[in-house]
């Protein structure tokens, strides 16, 4: 990764360090009844030792910043956290879980940072600069002939919906990831139709950057109050529109 954030470096080591804790916590888990109180007790302690840690790490780097965690509204100036993404995943130790950070400047998000434990895989966005992953910048391609260009996320949809033969959809539990995927282009598109502002308005800076497109469920702009979003390529984005209008229609 070749982006230059000033806070990317310490994003990167505490991302790194929580990661590490996490994965061992979540292998501790395969002791107890996924589902039993004493999991669910597990899930809680991972989630405040994290929490502790990355409060006390942010505030000595940045004693300007506001800390604030999920599911909080985010700062006018500062980090919004989310320690556990998907936690349903962490305590039967599958993908995708992982780990949010959010900075805030004057109200507008700038970078975000989403690292996934199981893969040691760190991916950050910065106003201007670009979207990153581990290995290289992300740049959606415009181009149809896309690695799984019917395979479509698709999150929180309520009602029977009729989608077309050629559309496949998956639901990995956790936004972000499903954002990441088509990042990657391992995805056609992500459809989250319930999720907090913050996550979309971390999709949004990611697809701007990676040279996507975003909107709300019905093609409109996004706003800082938006809990829905569809994500795809600049080629692809009215077509899933449109495929959802009509699988929603059909249901």
């Amino acid at each position: 990764m070749t982006l230059r954030h000033p806070r990317l470096n310490i994003i990167d080591r505490l991302a790194r360090q929580l990661g590490r804790k996490l994965q061992r916590a979540s292998s501790d888990l395969e002791r107890h009844v996924p589902g039993s109180a004493a999991a669910a007790q597990a899930v809680q302690k991972a989630t405040i030792e994290a929490a502790t840690i990355t409060q006390a790490e942010l505030t000595k780097a940045y004693p300007q910043d506001a800390v604030v965690f999920a599911p909080e509204a985010a700062p006018r100036q500062g980090w919004w956290v989310d320690v556990l993404g998907a936690p349903v995943h962490f305590s039967t130790g599958r993908d995708p879980y992982g780990l949010t950070f959010a900075w805030y400047k004057g109200g507008r998000l700038e970078f975000a940072a989403i690292y996934l434990p199981t893969q040691d895989a760190l991916y950050a966005v910065s106003r201007g600069e670009g979207a990153w992953g581990p290995r290289q910048r992300l740049r959606l391609s415009d181009s149809r002939g896309l690695v799984g260009p019917h395979l479509v996320a698709v999150q929180e949809l309520t009602g029977p919906l009729s989608w077309p033969a050629d559309i496949t959809t998956v639901n990995s539990g956790w936004p972000l990831f499903d954002l990441l995927g088509v990042a990657n282009q391992h995805l056609a598109a992500a459809i989250v139709a319930q999720t907090h502002p913050v996550v979309s308005q971390i999709a949004a800076l990611f697809m701007l950057e990676a040279g996507g497109q975003i909107s709300d469920l019905k093609g409109q702009p996004l706003t800082e109050a938006s809990t829905a979003f569809v994500a795809a390529n600049s080629k692809r984005h009215n077509h899933v529109l449109k495929v959802l209008s009509a699988a929603s229609k059909k249901g």
